[in-house]
């Protein structure tokens, strides 16, 4: 009897130019004992390169949002921190958007990276939209140059 061969998804790549850049920082208390932190960075970009497939996407506005969440456990002092995760992507056509959880240190660096243009563009590479949205399996920060090789 033949195996049947496993298919793999395919993958397409979306690169938007980051036009502004807003950060919220939230400290909470949830009790005596719990408190969390969490640091949103939301990126106002311009899609400048989509794979063929969603060109109509292209030169249109996208927001994208990483953060970082961390829960602080007072009685055990033991600080748990969110796990790195790929929300999605969602492209339709009134609606933009991707998020992402991240690592703490890469959730702070972002904003000054972009200040000093080493990060100008993200990257999301991302699997076939389904109503809209696809899960993503990938996001990059760095300069349009490096993200096409050059």
């Amino acid at each position: 009897m033949a195996r049947s061969k496993k298919s793999y998804p395919e993958f397409f790549r979306l690169i938007a130019r980051i036009e502004t850049v807003r950060t919220m920082y939230l400290f909470a208390e949830s009790d005596r004992r719990v408190r969390d932190d969490n640091l949103l960075v939301r990126l106002n970009c311009r899609i400048e390169y989509i794979d063929k497939k969603y060109v109509a996407h292209k030169g249109e506005a996208i927001e994208i949002t990483v953060e970082f969440e961390r829960r602080l456990d007072l009685a055990r002092d033991d600080p748990k921190f969110g796990k790195s995760f790929m929300h999605g992507l969602t492209l339709k056509k009134n609606q933009r958007t991707a998020a992402a959880y991240i690592p703490s240190d890469a959730a702070l660096a972002i904003p000054t990276y972009i200040a000093s243009e080493f990060v100008t563009h993200v990257e999301i590479q991302f699997e076939e939209l389904v109503r809209g949205w696809s899960p993503a399996n990938h996001v990059a920060f760095a300069t349009m140059d490096h993200l096409l090789g050059e």
